[in-house]
């Protein structure tokens, strides 16, 4: 009775398993749909100008919301680009467009991907109204802060690369 219980206990744990296996991949082939439509979109060549300024650039900061993009550089110190969907023409973003936003982005700055590099944060704001709202945030680790920022003092040639 007990080997029974056993076998039925780990054959519903092996069901649990699976089903959430299919999920996350529907849920990866979705986002992988929906960022091919953002690389062909109108968005997307808007975009690219500020996607090719912040490959070159150290981003501190990268938040993502329905509003747009808001791009925080590392130096100089406070120095930052926006791109936002109203003031392009744009509808705002839906939560969905704004997950494959996030996921677009990584593709186009894969820096972003490097975990210790920044830290991916998602945030539930909820309104007065009883709506929720969510954003993104990729916030540059600090270990890896002080590192950029200390290069330059010891080895100028790098001040070429931060910038």
């Amino acid at each position: 009775m007990g080997r029974l219980f056993a076998i039925l206990a780990a054959t519903v744990v092996l069901i649990i398993l699976l089903v959430h296996l299919i999920k996350q991949y529907r849920y990866a082939r979705m986002v992988q749909l929906r960022v091919r439509k953002l690389y062909a979109s109108p968005v997307y060549e808007a975009m690219q100008p500020l996607l090719k300024a912040a490959q070159h650039r150290q981003l501190e900061r990268l938040s993502i919301d329905k509003t747009g993009v808001l791009f925080q550089y590392l130096i100089p110190s406070g120095s930052r680009s926006a791109f936002l969907m109203k003031n392009h023409g744009f509808a705002y973003l839906t939560p969905e467009q704004q997950d494959a936003m996030r996921a677009l982005l990584e593709q186009c700055l894969p820096k972003l991907r490097d975990h210790t590099r920044y830290q991916l944060s998602k945030k539930k704001h909820r309104l007065l109204n009883g709506d929720v709202e969510y954003s993104y945030s990729y916030v540059m680790a600090n270990s890896y802060k002080i590192t950029l920022t200390r290069a330059t003092y010891y080895d100028p040639k790098l001040q070429a690369r931060l910038r």
